[in-house]
């Protein structure tokens, strides 16, 4: 793939993990966690292998040759990625404000370094951790400077948010380990369908009924949500993890609260404060300057492996 096109998905990752942590805040008030967990991996990913056995070349086939382990590998990363990450996050924000929830998940760099130093998956150098720890750090100072809420303490809440984040950030790092198909559309449509039978016996009796209360401009945020916010920044990670490491992704999805600020500023037409433009604008220019550091240590370690 291009290397700007890969750069552009990068970025594009966090655009609309922002507008899914937006259109989920509502809708969670609407349908329980579990429904809006398993609704939106159910539908996307019976949409995918549909599209998947009617557009791809001998698509049985290629189901076959997939081993045990390959399965295996799915159910885990449908786990981790889908069923822990969907659920835990959706939850959480039924008892702390999105503002909390935002804070915790600005950790998910942190975490993935964590996991690297146990698996042992990629390598970051050290400039480019220095310059994302940073940007870790100036992207939560930002919030503060934006939030008016004032913290409830350490609750459920923010245990919920951990506990998808891990998830996240654990499926980040076997994903980049273990899919090697250049394209997304199987891999994803079974983590998809698997996530949702994983769901399918903690659903309520009154699953469908739920729906029934919907509006239709909730029905339009729920389609949204669902089929963009939900399958896109998965599509998206597929391709830069193929170029990049799961930290330096995190570290520019960290980007994710920013946009949200900003979406929800503009949807509701507040002003931004100067000062947390400005500091956004050098969280944007530090994740960038971690990929540019990363990418030139690669080519040079490639020019010497060259060499000898």
């Amino acid at each position: 793939m291009n290397p700007m096109a890969n750069l552009l998905m990068v970025y594009l990752i966090p655009v609309f993990t922002s507008l899914s942590w937006l259109l989920g805040g509502v809708l969670v008030l609407q349908l329980s966690p579990y429904s809006l967990s398993i609704s939106r991996t159910a539908i996307v990913g019976v949409l995918l292998l549909i599209y998947f056995l009617v557009f791809s070349r001998k698509p049985l086939q290629t189901i076959a040759k997939t081993s045990t382990c390959w399965w295996i590998d799915q159910a885990i990363l449908a786990i981790s990625g889908r069923t822990i990450y969907y659920y835990y996050s959706s939850k959480a924000l039924l008892s702390i404000s999105p503002f909390e929830a935002i804070l915790v998940a600005s950790f998910l760099p942190i975490i993935i370094l964590f996991f690297n130093k146990i698996f042992k998956i990629s390598n970051v150098n050290t400039l480019s951790l220095a310059l994302g720890l940073l940007a870790c750090a100036l992207n939560i100072y930002t919030l503060t400077i934006y939030s008016t809420d004032r913290f409830s303490g350490f609750g459920t809440g923010h245990i919920e948010m951990l506990i998808a984040i891990s998830g996240f950030a654990f499926h980040t790092i076997y994903y980049k380990a273990k899919v090697k198909e250049s394209s997304p559309l199987l891999p994803l449509a079974v983590q998809f369908l698997i996530g949702a039978i994983i769901m399918l016996p903690f659903t309520k009796t009154n699953f469908l009924a739920e729906f029934g209360h919907l509006q239709l401009v909730s029905w339009g945020q729920f389609t949204f949500y669902s089929l963009v916010c939900g399958l896109l920044p998965f599509v998206f990670l597929h391709y830069a993890l193929q170029m990049h490491s799961p930290f330096l992704i995190t570290t520019i999805s960290m980007l994710a609260p920013a946009f949200a600020i900003v979406f929800k500023s503009i949807y509701q037409e507040q002003p931004l404060n100067m000062w947390f433009i400005i500091c956004t604008i050098a969280t944007c220019s530090l994740a960038v300057l971690t990929l540019t550091a990363n990418k030139t240590s690669t080519l040079k370690l490639g020019e010497k492996k060259c060499i000898e």
